[in-house]
């Protein structure tokens, strides 16, 4: 079987869930861009120690501080018996008002993620997107076939109007389509532990009281040498639970933190494949480079002119 072959039954067995695929990542990249516009800035030189000091001030009952993707600030905070969800500001710690996602981006995620379908959409979410991977790649040895090679890649193209758009947009946006699909790939196969990401169990460690007062989040080392840029999650200690720890999460690794002595207990690097996720995760989604999800906005809302054009070309060759 050839690579047209190839590319006509993909395209005719996988296209409708591409299709789907496609919209919806294009809803979601266009929600990563508002979120990001939408998000303070993080101040240059800002430390995760800094900032829970400051939070800590203006978020009783502290929890968790969390760094979304989009680079919103969430704290987390159980005071009075109620629990509560807060955006704050990164430069002086803030309430800016409460934290409540979209319903409408959830239920898109959903159905990009699952197609509202459980484990079993799961499953036909990560075939769709290594179709979609197959799909590019062969298109993109067709392109280069028809075009004459990569130096007459941006030469004129002849035909109809049908395969002309086909390959015009191909030419524009199978690059980026391959990327984020290898991205989705690799991200379906961490979901169902084919690649592991994170370590077995987490260490089992907690503070050892000493009779003094708990040191306050501003004098924790290993909390002044991280960068509220590099942060995804704080977990802040108890303050009924005299041994419990600071935990912190980042993208270098995590670590455990003595409330009182101030010394790092466990430190654990981010694994190889954590990083990579990282990249696809970035290079899927478009989170936290609200440019290039422009980019895959764009090229995500272009799958159904090639699926349209596409089926032109598929009937077009069951008659001749």
């Amino acid at each position: 079987m050839g690579w047209r072959s190839i590319h006509r039954w993909l395209g005719l067995v996988a296209g409708a869930l591409a299709l789907v695929l496609g919209i919806t990542g294009a809803l979601l990249a266009l929600d990563s861009v508002r979120g990001a516009w939408q998000s303070p800035p993080i101040p240059d030189g800002v430390s995760v120690a800094a900032l829970a000091q400051r939070v800590q001030a203006s978020v009783p009952g502290l929890e968790e501080i969390r760094r979304l993707p989009s680079g919103t600030l969430v704290a987390y905070a159980f005071d009075n018996g109620q629990a509560r969800t807060l955006r704050v500001d990164p430069s002086d710690g803030r309430v800016l008002g409460s934290y409540q996602p979209s319903l409408f981006p959830r239920w898109v995620k959903s159905l990009h993620r699952t197609l509202l379908a459980g484990d079993a959409g799961r499953i036909a979410a990560a075939i769709a997107a290594l179709g979609m991977l197959a799909l590019s790649v062969s298109g993109l040895i067709l392109l280069l076939r028809r075009m004459g090679g990569w130096r007459r890649l941006a030469g004129p193209v002849r035909g109809s109007t049908a395969p002309r758009l086909h390959v015009l947009a191909g030419r524009v946006a199978l690059a980026v389509l391959a990327i984020s699909a290898a991205g989705g790939v690799f991200m379906s196969a961490t979901t169902f532990g084919l690649v592991p990401i994170e370590p077995a169990q987490e260490p089992e460690v907690f503070s050892e009281p000493t009779g003094h007062d708990a040191l306050p989040a501003d004098r924790l080392p290993l909390l002044q040498r991280l960068s509220v840029q590099d942060l995804r999650k704080l977990d802040v200690p108890a303050a009924d639970d005299p041994r419990d720890i600071w935990q912190v999460a980042t993208v270098q690794g995590q670590g455990w933190v003595d409330r009182y002595s101030g010394q790092t207990v466990v430190w654990q690097s981010a694994p190889l494949a954590q990083r990579v996720y990282d990249w696809a995760q970035l290079l899927h989604t478009g989170d936290g480079a609200w440019a290039w999800a422009l980019v895959l906005g764009a090229m995500g809302a272009s799958i159904p002119l090639f699926w349209v054009t596409g089926l032109v070309l598929w009937r077009q060759s069951r008659r001749g």
